[in-house]
């Protein structure tokens, strides 16, 4: 039995929230417990200088929890397609912010392009005995125990 706690907090010298978190528990993931935390770059500077990585955090938590869920049992079983799913797993994750870009430009009116935001990427996921931990930046890392 797993007890979750997330707590999440903006940013000091930012104006609005640009990390995201979500944490599942197994009953609504295929028996997995899963805890994904996206942390929108602040950094990074688009156009004004302001960046939108909360839609990017927002879009990566919410496609990581679902592959990871779904593809679990896959990545136990089956170790030298990692990496290529860690990759597969980035260009959903792209093709889903480039989604919310566009739902975003429509409904502010507004020009945001995928270079005015990032995030990097850590997930916890377990099932039974199993857990796959990732951290994903420019570089991959996964770790099975």
């Amino acid at each position: 039995m797993w007890k979750i706690i997330s707590y999440i907090k903006k940013g000091i010298s930012h104006s609005v929230n640009q990390d995201a978190i979500s944490v599942l528990g197994m009953k609504e993931n295929n028996g997995v417990t899963i805890g994904v935390l996206a942390d929108g770059l602040g950094g990074l500077k688009g156009q004004g200088g302001k960046t939108k990585s909360e839609i990017a955090s927002n879009a990566v938590v919410k496609k990581v929890s679902e592959i990871v869920s779904l593809h679990f049992d896959d990545l136990i079983k089956e170790p030298d397609k990692r990496i290529e799913f860690a990759q597969k797993m980035i260009l959903c994750c792209k093709d889903m912010i480039n989604e919310r870009i566009i739902e975003h430009n429509a409904k502010y009116n507004s020009q945001v392009a995928i270079t005015d935001m990032d995030c990097t990427l850590l997930f916890v996921a377990v099932k039974d005995n199993k857990a796959i931990m990732c951290h994903i930046d420019n570089r991959v890392i996964i770790i099975i125990a």
